[in-house]
């Protein structure tokens, strides 16, 4: 029965029909073997056999198969062949490989921009085996409750490009340590390495890329001169997650020393870590570190943590390049798991989401080793769901409304959709305060909407120096080349008026230009008669021919005349 039910089935990946269901579903392995073969039910014929073969019928993730509909969506042979680079993103999670920077169906080079980093891709089985890659659609995983919502409509229909940065290959590596020292080197000088896929033969091959970049870093600014060197659009902005945004900083660093007209002015570093201990956690112990003879402690060490923090600051100092920070697990927030990395802290906003709809068990749900995956991915949903306003700060307010275009007012906590010089206002309340800013959650955690969201902010309003607050309560200064208020525009009514008096000056204006024009002509005929000298004899006497020939003239015109011309 089993055998007819999957009968036409002939490899790993390939979809088969499956009569309960009446639809096609992908073949699944036992190890690297077809259940499709006509002859498996002869070698399995248990009735625990029987359920995990039925079990092939149920709905199977489309992220997680590699079936032939999801791998045409990635044109170029991906996971079999590299893949590393831009994808843009349309509506109703709609793509398309960017190429040679011009504008195509999902990208206009005059629109502002923003770019996703994905972080760590070796969880599980591996992205590249099981042909995962995140997507502008929500799954259950990266968003409970709110599968199937797609993260990007709203930036999309307020004008904005949106593109994934695609390294997964590279970052599918079973110890996170050795994804994260490729953003910044290749450390044993033999290429960095990454991962290919053959669906027909289910077969992952571990590869050496060896052509010219040497690191992943690298790779990322080359990919951006080959598709935004055009760019002339008003802002970008790049979205790191995970050890992806030690990618995003790294490469906006290059490209604002590359002067790339695509570097980006905004960061936004979405649960950022920092390898530092490497347990059971993070897969680095068993084969893959006896075998390099590391312990616990191997890898980067603070090396990683603190390039960041000077990069973020350089960018600050330098090109006025704003960073936020958005936590939302223990990764990044204990010590005990990463580096949390204060010092980056201390130039950017810090906003700290408690995403307790990951579920958990009370007060201690955040040490939840369960959850702890969803609540690393939590700021990626919850940054960009925030592009639709800012929530609002936890009570005590402030006695008096501050101006209401001030950050104070206008973006009371740090948001996606928070303007750049409101940002900037609580970036420079931060560096005043010494990194002791911070906004914590204390409302509407339990869901993943961030419409009922409150944050308290520390030191607040009625803890903090005058100075301090009075760099959010104003407002944003203006920038150098423009104006805060729209000039209004004259009316029609009094266009003949002006146009009367335009004509006068210009009228008055060319009739001192003739003026002072015939006064200078008048002056060179003076000074050149000045300058003549008295004429010779001969010259003498064809002057006075000259003048008697003009008075016999003037004798005939008219009539007789007594003069005497002799």
């Amino acid at each position: 029965f089993v055998g007819h039910v999957f009968s036409g089935c002939r490899s790993h990946g390939e979809l088969c029909p499956c009569e309960l269901t009446a639809r096609r579903v992908p073949c699944r392995a036992l190890p690297r073997m077809s259940l499709c073969d006509r002859g498996l039910w002869a070698r399995y014929g248990s009735v625990l056999h029987a359920v995990v073969l039925l079990a092939s019928c149920l709905p199977w993730p489309v992220h997680a198969s590699c079936i032939p509909e999801w791998l045409a969506r990635f044109p170029g042979g991906w996971p079999v062949t590299m893949d590393t680079g831009l994808y843009w993103y349309g509506r109703d999670d709609a793509h398309e490989k960017a190429t040679d920077g011009r504008a195509s169906t999902y990208y206009d080079p005059t629109k502002p921009t923003l770019v996703f980093f994905h972080g760590w891709a070796g969880r599980g089985d591996g992205w590249t085996t099981s042909c995962t890659r995140m997507t502008s659609r929500c799954t259950e995983e990266l968003c409970p409750g709110a599968s199937g919502t797609l993260m990007f409509e709203p930036w999309i229909t307020a004008g904005w490009n949106v593109g994934f940065f695609y390294w997964d290959q590279f970052s599918d590596e079973s110890c996170i340590r050795d994804a994260e020292q490729k953003i910044y080197f290749d450390r044993e000088g033999s290429g960095l390495g990454w991962k290919s896929f053959n669906v027909a033969t289910g077969t992952t091959v571990a590869n050496q890329y060896i052509d010219g970049d040497s690191s992943v870093a690298d790779i990322c600014v080359r990919v951006m001169w080959s598709t935004l060197a055009s760019f002339e659009g008003p802002e970008v902005r790049f979205a790191g997650h995970s050890i992806g945004a030690q990618l995003a900083v790294r490469c906006a660093a290059l490209l604002h020393q590359q002067a790339h007209p695509a570097a980006p002015r905004r960061l936004a570093l979405l649960d950022p870590y920092f390898s530092k201990h490497h347990f059971g956690l993070f897969r680095c112990v068993g084969e893959d570190a006896s075998k390099e003879g590391m312990d616990s402690d191997a890898g980067l060490e603070d090396y990683a943590a603190v390039q960041t923090a000077e990069y973020v600051r350089h960018l600050y100092d330098a090109e006025a390049v704003l960073t936020e920070v958005y936590k939302s697990s223990v990764l990044t927030e204990m010590s005990e798991f990463g580096s949390v990395n204060a010092d980056m802290d201390s130039v950017a906003t810090l906003v700290q989401y408690k995403a307790d709809f990951c579920g958990g068990y009370g007060a201690l749900s955040s040490l939840d080793l369960a959850h702890m995956n969803c609540r690393h991915h939590a700021a990626i949903p919850l940054y960009f769901f925030g592009f639709a306003g800012s929530p609002p700060l936890a009570p005590p307010t402030p006695p008096e409304p501050p101006s209401a275009s001030s950050a104070l007012a206008a973006c009371p906590t740090p948001s996606a959709g928070c303007a750049d010089a409101l940002v900037r206002q609580w970036v420079r309340r931060q560096v005043l305060m010494q990194g002791s800013q911070m906004w914590v959650q204390t409302q509407g955690s339990e869901t993943i909407d961030a419409k009922d969201d409150e944050f308290k902010l520390t030191p607040g309003i009625f803890e903090a120096s005058a100075e301090a607050n009075k760099l959010v309560e104003d407002p944003p200064p203006v920038p150098p080349g423009q104006s805060r208020q729209r000039q209004p525009e004259l009316p029609v009514s009094r266009l003949p008026i002006v146009v009367a008096g335009l004509l006068l000056c210009i009228s008055c204006y060319c009739a001192a230009k003739f003026v002072a024009a015939d006064s200078q002509l008048e002056a060179d005929d003076l000074a050149d008669d000045d300058s003549d000298t008295a004429p010779t004899g001969e010259e003498y006497s064809s002057l006075m021919d000259a003048r008697e020939l003009d008075f016999k003239r003037a004798a005939l015109l008219d009539g007789p005349t007594d003069v005497n011309v002799s």
